[in-house]
């Protein structure tokens, strides 16, 4: 069934409106930006190498060229509503291989000196996220919880 959506979509021009919606000097509020990329999620896998080229890579292009993640991390982190989703922009960033070393400083910088509703709802994204992380990210973010939580477990 998703294939057949994912199929009527595209012949009926949606991935065009799509792109045109994340063209450059475009304002997309998140909530708008998670509506439009959240079905993505389900029909993902059956997507084609083409249509994530040609239609999904720009929209990861614009969210990196318009520093959406520090703009999204600046404030609503203590709401778990949010907090969900902005895991859902992130995932579609880490599936798009997208998501550099230096984002990943941002998201965990996002917690510093923080309340901490918004220290743990950083953590628990972190950990959702993890899932997909690479091995690199992952030993990046070990690197952070360490430097972090090193003068509590006795290390310097």
């Amino acid at each position: 069934m998703a294939r057949i959506t994912s199929s009527r979509f595209g012949t009926l021009g949606g991935f065009q409106i799509l792109v045109e919606r994340f063209a450059p000097g475009k304002d997309v509020p998140v909530p708008i930006m998670h509506a439009l990329i959240r079905p993505f999620g389900s029909c993902y896998d059956l997507l084609t190498v083409h249509t994530i080229e040609k239609y999904l890579m720009p929209i990861v292009k614009w969210i990196k060229e318009n520093g959406v993640l520090q703009i999204v991390l600046r404030d609503s982190l203590h709401q778990p509503q949010y907090v969900e989703k902005l895991e859902k922009i992130l995932r579609f960033v880490i599936k798009e291989k997208c998501l550099s070393l230096e984002d990943l400083d941002i998201l965990w910088a996002a917690q510093h000196g923080k309340h901490e509703a918004i220290v743990k709802n950083v953590h628990d994204l972190l950990a959702k996220l993890a899932w997909d992380f690479s091995p690199e990210q992952l030993d990046h973010l070990f690197g952070c919880y360490q430097v972090r939580f090193a003068p509590w477990m006795g290390y310097i």
